[in-house]
């Protein structure tokens, strides 16, 4: 039986590696929003924690330096804090970019895969009509030998 061969194989060799490659550039970017949005937790908490440092108690003396000075390390936090989720927003949007860069090459990928499919069961017909085709003319030449014994070996009269 005749292998099959798929004229397109490299082509989708080439689209099977760049979805691979996608995929594994949107893994890292999930990777890096990750670590970003744990920075940005962080300094949530630490904006809170200076929040409640910065806040006066009652029944407790005013010690302005020290206000002013948590004051100012809390406007610094939430500099910090804007900043940083201009870095999340950064990297979800890349995220989100590179998973329509997955989708897309995986579409592309996936129309060559089913033409490829097709083109397998095309060739498997082909080679069952083949062989179906070898078994009647070997039926139908026995038959004939069969028959001419049959004649041959058979009284005239």
């Amino acid at each position: 039986m005749p292998r099959f061969h798929f004229p397109l194989q490299q082509l989708l060799d080439l689209r099977t590696s760049a979805e691979e490659r996608s995929r594994s550039e949107l893994a890292a970017t999930g990777r890096a929003l990750a670590v970003e949005r744990g920075r940005l937790d962080e300094l949530a908490r630490s904006c809170e924690e200076a929040l409640q440092i910065t806040s006066a108690v009652p029944g407790q003396p005013l010690q302005t330096d020290l206000l002013l000075s948590n004051g100012l390390h809390l406007a610094r936090l939430r500099l910090r804090t804007a900043a940083q989720q201009d870095r999340v927003q950064h990297w979800a949007d890349r995220e989100q970019a590179r998973l329509h860069e997955l989708v897309r090459v995986s579409q592309e990928r996936q129309v060559v895969e089913r033409l490829k499919e097709r083109r397998h069961e095309e060739f498997r017909a082909r080679v069952a009509h083949a062989e179906a085709c070898a078994l009647d003319e070997a039926a139908v030449i026995g038959f004939v030998a069969q028959n001419a014994e049959h004649h041959s070996s058979s009284p005239t009269e």
